[in-house]
C-alpha cells in the first residue's frame, strides 16, 4: 500500500536510525515531522521497524517500540487526515504480529492496534482470543475498536471459550448493552453457583447487559451466603429501583425462605426507596 502522509517531511532524507536519534521530540511538530518521514518511506520501513522488536529484557528496542507507538497514535488522531496512513501502518502492525510467536511483542503490536486498527485488524486477531496467552490483550483491542464486526467476533468466541477468558470477553460486551447471548451465557454461569468474587463481576456484567431486568437475578443473589455478593445485589439494585421492582423485592423480603441477613439488607433497600419516592 502506498503511503499518503499530509506533506513532505524535512527528515525524509534521513535514513531510518537517524529519525529514530530524534525521539522523543519536545515539540509536536517536530514529531508529526517524524511520524510523517516514516510514512513516506513506505511499508517496508515499517515492517522493518516492527522487525527490530525484541521481547522486553532481550535487547535495546526503545527506538522502534517509541516510534510505533507514536505512529499508531498519530494515524488515528486528528492531526493525520489521511486514512491510508493509518491502513498503512496497520497493516504492518499486523504483518509483524502474524509472524512472532513471543506472547510479550505480540501484547505490544496489540495495543498499538487498539489505537489504529479496524475491521482488518478484527478479521486477523479473532484466532488470538483463543490462546490464554494472548486472550486478554485481544479482547482489549477488539472492544477498543468497537466496530459491529468487533462485537459479533467477541460474540461468537464465548461458545469457544470459558473461565476467565469468557468472563472477560462478557465485560467487554457488556460495555455495549443488551446482548442476548451474552446474557445466556451470564445467567448460565451464575446459576453454576460461582465463588463470590465471580459472582460480583457476573451481576455488574448482567446488568450492563440487562439494565432493570435484571432485578430477578439481582434478588435470586440474596440466597447466597457471602455478604459481597448480596452487598453487590442491594448496590446494583438501589440505582434502578422502581415501583415494579420494589414490589419484586417485597415478595423476597416477604417470602420465609429469606435468611434474616438478607431481610435486614432488603429493608434497608426498601426503606431508601420508599424514602426518595416520598
Amino acid at each position: 500500500m502506498k503511503s499518503t502522509p499530509n506533506s513532505p517531511s524535512p527528515y525524509a532524507s534521513e535514513s531510518v536510525d537517524e529519525i529514530l536519534a530524534h525521539f522523543p521530540a519536545n515539540d509536536a511538530t517536530v514529531s508529526a515531522q517524524l511520524f510523517n518521514a516514516l510514512l513516506e518511506k513506505g511499508e517496508d520501513t515499517l515492517i522493518d521497524l516492527c522487525k527490530r522488536l525484541v521481547p522486553l529484557g532481550a535487547g535495546d528496542d526503545n527506538g522502534p517500540r517509541y516510534a510505533l507507538t507514536g505512529l499508531a497514535r498519530y494515524v488515528s488522531g486528528p492531526d493525520c487526515v489521511s486514512d491510508d496512513s493509518r491502513e498503512l501502518v496497520e497493516e504492518s502492525l499486523l504483518e509483524a504480529l502474524e509472524a512472532t510467536e513471543n506472547a510479550e511483542v505480540i501484547h505490544f503490536l496489540l495495543r498499538q492496534l487498539q489505537q489504529c486498527g479496524g475491521n482488518e485488524t478484527v478479521s486477523e486477531i479473532g484466532e488470538l482470543l483463543l490462546d490464554d496467552a494472548t486472550a486478554s490483550h485481544a479482547i482489549l483491542t477488539l472492544d477498543a475498536i468497537g466496530t459491529k464486526k468487533a462485537k459479533r467476533v467477541l460474540t461468537k468466541a464465548l461458545g469457544k471459550t470459558s473461565g476467565k477468558t469468557q468472563l472477560e470477553i462478557l465485560a467487554a460486551l457488556a460495555d455495549d448493552g443488551s446482548n442476548r447471548t451474552a446474557v445466556n451465557v451470564t445467567e448460565d454461569r451464575l446459576k453454576a453457583q460461582p465463588e463470590a468474587n465471580e459472582c460480583v463481576h457476573l451481576l455488574s456484567i448482567l446488568v450492563g447487559l440487562k439494565g432493570d431486568k435484571a432485578h430477578d437475578e439481582l434478588i435470586d443473589a440474596m440466597d447466597r451466603n457471602e455478604p459481597r455478593c448480596r452487598k453487590a445485589a442491594i448496590s446494583h439494585a438501589s440505582t434502578m429501583m422502581d415501583r415494579y421492582a420494589a414490589k419484586k423485592w417485597q415478595k423476597k423480603l416477604d417470602s420465609s425462605s429469606t435468611s434474616e441477613d438478607a431481610k435486614k439488607a432488603i429493608g434497608a433497600l426498601l426503606a431508601d426507596y420508599e424514602g426518595m419516592s416520598a
